[in-house]
């Protein structure tokens, strides 16, 4: 369709820029947003939900791909997933530092909040271990990354000897999968519009 074609021969920054500034004007625009046009506001959930849903299927999938289709022992793509994890984590970590420290906020918490906080390192790392070894399954459900990381490399390792047929299914799997996240992404600057339109309008 020329309208698809047009919309993706923009540049998807311009498209999110677009959408924040659409998503800003609207929310201003309209009084009281939130209440008369609660349909704008969905699309930022409905895209989160979607990011949510996809991702660690996402990252499962492409992790045992890449274990079983390795010729080496653990594999350079494995490799270069965790290293990008560990990256991506440790900037996550910095910027919420950073953030916390330009935008100091008083959080009040609840009794039995402040009271379930970890005792010490062991019990920090016994809920690490615990969340490690979790139900695949639930693990994808509940977006618990280290377990969908633990149970793609047993899981890839496992399938190293499988047939070349069950390979490629592995990889026309991920495939389909990375296809279905760019489309998702592709929808970005709609779920920023909603995101930024319910924030404004509240």
């Amino acid at each position: 369709m020329k309208i698809v074609k047009a919309y993706n021969s923009v540049s998807l920054v311009l498209r999110i820029v677009i959408g924040m500034v659409i998503g800003a004007a609207l929310a201003l625009i309209i009084p009281n947003a939130a209440e008369t046009a609660p349909g704008i506001g969905i699309l930022g959930t409905l895209f989160v939900g979607a990011l949510k849903a996809i991702a660690p299927l996402l990252v499962f999938v492409l992790i045992i791909s890449a274990l079983a289709q390795s010729k080496e022992k653990m594999g350079k793509q494995f490799g270069t997933v965790i290293a990008l994890y560990l990256i991506g984590t440790l900037l996550a970590a910095l910027c919420a530092v950073v953030a916390s420290f330009l935008f100091p906020s008083t959080l009040a918490l609840a009794q039995e909040a402040a009271s379930s906080a970890p005792g010490g390192i062991g019990e920090i790392l016994q809920t690490l271990l615990n969340n490690a070894v979790s139900n695949p399954i639930s693990a994808m459900a509940e977006a618990n990354y280290i377990g969908v990381l633990l149970w793609a490399v047993v899981f890839g390792i496992a399938l190293r000897d499988a047939s070349d047929r069950t390979k490629q299914v592995l990889g026309d799997l991920s495939d389909a999968l990375s296809t279905a996240i760019r489309w998702v992404i592709s929808c970005a600057p709609f779920g920023i519009l909603g995101l930024v339109f319910t924030t404004v309008s509240e």
